[in-house]
C-alpha cells in the first residue's frame, strides 16, 4: 500500500552540480540502474559548469531537466532554484541529493515512504557511510546537546530524531516551503544552508528523522589540520572570503545567530582565534617539532585511555 501512495505523488529529485562532469554522470548512471529516473522527475542544477556537464546529461539523459545558474548559486541556492521549480510545478515532494551521494536499493523510495506516512509533518534523511562496507557513518542527524549541534549517526536500523540533518540525501514534504518558504540561499550560499534550514523547520514541529534502514554512500570532505597542514595561514584565512569555505564570515555569523542567541559572538570568534593560535604557534615553532609533539600527545592520550581502561575493568 506504501508503494502505491508513492506511485501516486509527484516527487522531485534535486541534484546541485557544478564541474563534475564525471561525478554526475556517475550518480545519473547509478539513478538509472535503481530505476529512479523512470520513477520520478529528476532536476539537474547546473551552476555555471565549464566542463560540458549539461551538454553531457542533455545527451545521455535527455529527460532530465537541467535548470542553468550563473557559478554564483552555490550548494543552497541550487537547492533553491531546484524547489522553487518542483513547487510550482507540483511537486509533493523533494528529494535533496548531492551528485557524489549514492543510495542504496530503496533507499529514496524508503525515505519517501517514511516522510509520507507518517502522521506529523516529517523530513526524512538517509544514514550515509563512508564506503560500501558500511562501517564508518558520514552523513545524516544533527542533535543538540547544550548548545552546539552534533552529528548523530546509527549503524543499525534504527530511526534517529535529530534537530537537523545533513543534506546529502533527504526527503522534505511540499508543506515545508509553504510553513518556512525556501533555504537561505543569500544568507549561506553554500555551507549550513541545509542545517539550518531543517533546524527551522524543528523549531515550526517538523520532526526530524534519520532512518538508519535506508543508506547511501558518500565520503565525509575531510578538513585540513591548520597547525600542521601544508597550507599557510595566509592561505587559510583568505579562504574565509569565499563561500566554499566552512568558516565564510556571512554565512558563520547566520549559523551562529540562528543556533546560540545571545552567545553568537563567542562562538563566531572561535574558529578565528584558533587560527590565530595555530598562526602564532607556527611561527614559533617548525613544523617537524609540531609533528614531534602531535605523536607524543596523542602516545599519552593513549596510554591514559588504557589506563583508564584498566582501572575501570
Amino acid at each position: 500500500m506504501g508503494r502505491n501512495k508513492i506511485d501516486a505523488v509527484e516527487v522531485y529529485v534535486i541534484i546541485p552540480v557544478h564541474n563534475r562532469k564525471a561525478i554526475t554522470l556517475k550518480c545519473l548512471d547509478h539513478l538509472q540502474g535503481l530505476d529512479i529516473l523512470a520513477k520520478y522527475k529528476i532536476i539537474v542544477v547546473d551552476d555555471g559548469s565549464q566542463d560540458g556537464t549539461a551538454t553531457a546529461i542533455q545527451a545521455r539523459y535527455p529527460n532530465v531537466i537541467i535548470l542553468s545558474g550563473d557559478g554564483n548559486l552555490w550548494w543552497t541556492g541550487a537547492i533553491k532554484l531546484g524547489m522553487e521549480y518542483a513547487y510550482h510545478h507540483g511537486a509533493d515532494y523533494f528529494i535533496w541529493l548531492n551528485d557524489d551521494t549514492f543510495p542504496l536499493p530503496g533507499a529514496i523510495e524508503g525515505i519517501i515512504n517514511a516522510c509520507q506516512l507518517e502522521s506529523y509533518p516529517s523530513i526524512v534523511s538517509a544514514q550515509c557511510y563512508a564506503d560500501t562496507e558500511l562501517t564508518l557513518p558520514s552523513y545524516g542527524a544533527h542533535k543538540k546537546v547544550g548548545r552546539n549541534l552534533i552529528a548523530a549517526y546509527t549503524t543499525t536500523d534504527e530511526i534517529i530524531l535529530g534537530d537537523a540533518v545533513s543534506g546529502n540525501l533527504v526527503c522534505l514534504p511540499r508543506s515545508v516551503i509553504e510553513d518556512i518558504g525556501y533555504p537561505p540561499a543569500e544568507q549561506c550560499p553554500h555551507y549550513y544552508g541545509d542545517l539550518i534550514y531543517t533546524w527551522k523547520a524543528r523549531q515550526l514541529g517538523y520532526q526530524i528523522q534519520c532512518y538508519g534502514a535506508y543508506k547511501g554512500i558518500c565520503r565525509p570532505h575531510q578538513q585540513q589540520c591548520w597547525l600542521l597542514g601544508e597550507d599557510s595561514i595566509y592561505s587559510i584565512w583568505q579562504s574565509f572570503f569565499s563561500p566554499k569555505s566552512y568558516f565564510y564570515f556571512k554565512s558563520h555569523w547566520y549559523w551562529c545567530i540562528t543556533l546560540y542567541g545571545w552567545l553568537s559572538i563567542f562562538v563566531f570568534i572561535r574558529p578565528y582565534l584558533q587560527l590565530l593560535r595555530a598562526g602564532i604557534l607556527r611561527w614559533l615553532f617548525p613544523r617537524p617539532f609540531l609533528l614531534y609533539l602531535k605523536v607524543k600527545w596523542g602516545k599519552l592520550r593513549s596510554m591514559a585511555d588504557l589506563s583508564r581502561f584498566i582501572k575501570l575493568n
